[in-house]
């Protein structure tokens, strides 16, 4: 994967050889206009072998999808510390 220091693949190898990773959960709505960039991520931290955990699940780019996926995420993010 191509990018700047700080794109996110590169950021993750780092982290990973560093041994500084946090838990990472992804989701993304599976008519999002960033599917192909979550699944290239997930492929590439899957390749790392990154622990984290990916879903796809009905939905895009809006409210309604983070309405019912963000109570979710923050409760993950704060048992994350």
């Amino acid at each position: 994967m191509g990018g700047s220091a700080h794109d996110v693949h590169a950021l993750a190898k780092r982290a990973k050889a560093a041994g500084t990773l946090p838990r990472l959960q992804i989701d993304c709505g599976v008519d999002d206009y960033l599917i192909d960039a979550n699944r290239a991520l997930h492929t590439e931290l899957t390749r790392l072998a990154v622990p984290h955990s990916y879903a796809e699940y009905p939905g895009s780019h809006e409210w309604d999808y983070w309405d019912r996926h963000l109570p979710e995420a923050i409760a993950f993010h704060l048992n994350n510390e």
